[in-house]
């Protein structure tokens, strides 16, 4: 067992003790019960507003540097925001195979202003071995 652990141990030990010798802080036991309410209740003054996602479209990847252990792939897409708010989130930017298999991943985070477009770039290393069966990349939302 790791220090943490026993450390953890030893010290509910002792708040359990604590609260045996000392009638004051020992749980009471209720003698009625308040109904509770639920924590996903609306609360008054708030509305719940719906998740807006982006409109993502990739425009385009290449290799912008080679050596003997990675290649650099650079890649660009564009987020647009279709609502009146401002919209965060993060992509998932994803290379793949000739047969559509996943080679590498990489995330982006994101942030567009309403009713606008943004480009995003970025650049992910993948080892030369996978790098030379990359033949696509594809946006998703997360």
């Amino acid at each position: 067992m790791k220090l943490g652990h026993w450390i953890g141990l030893i010290l509910v030990a002792l708040v359990s003790f604590a609260a045996d010798k000392n009638p004051a802080t020992a749980p009471k036991s209720p003698t009625t019960t308040t109904p509770k309410t639920p924590t996903n209740a609306p609360r008054p003054g708030f509305s719940v507003q719906p998740r807006v996602a982006l409109v993502l479209s990739a425009e385009g990847w290449k290799v912008v540097e080679k050596d003997e252990e990675f290649w650099q792939f650079s890649y660009k897409f564009t987020a647009r925001n279709p609502s009146t708010n401002l919209v965060t989130g993060i992509a998932r930017v994803l290379f793949k195979d000739a047969d559509g298999y996943a080679v590498k991943q990489a995330f982006q985070m994101l942030s567009v202003e309403p009713m606008q477009s943004r480009s995003f770039t970025g650049i992910v290393p993948i080892e030369t071995a996978e790098a030379a069966t990359v033949q696509s990349m594809k946006i998703y939302n997360q």
